[in-house]
């Protein structure tokens, strides 16, 4: 505005594709958004990449086991 205050125009409350995908192999952006977003220092949260390879595979029908 033009006080200089935000105004929220659009939520899109939702997860990418591959958001699953990242946070599986540790990238957790997500959370990292929130702690940034409430003040704390990302420095002391390193990105650990997990040590095997993961892969995505998405599907139109639920799959219950």
């Amino acid at each position: 505005t033009e006080k200089g205050d935000v105004q929220i125009i659009e939520v899109n409350p939702r997860f990418g594709g591959a958001s699953t995908l990242s946070q599986a192999v540790g990238l957790d952006s997500f959370y990292w958004f929130l702690l940034e977003a409430n003040g704390y220092d990302l420095k002391g949260i390193p990105f650990i990449r997990a040590t095997k390879e993961k892969r995505l595979i998405r599907h139109v029908s639920d799959l219950i086991v």
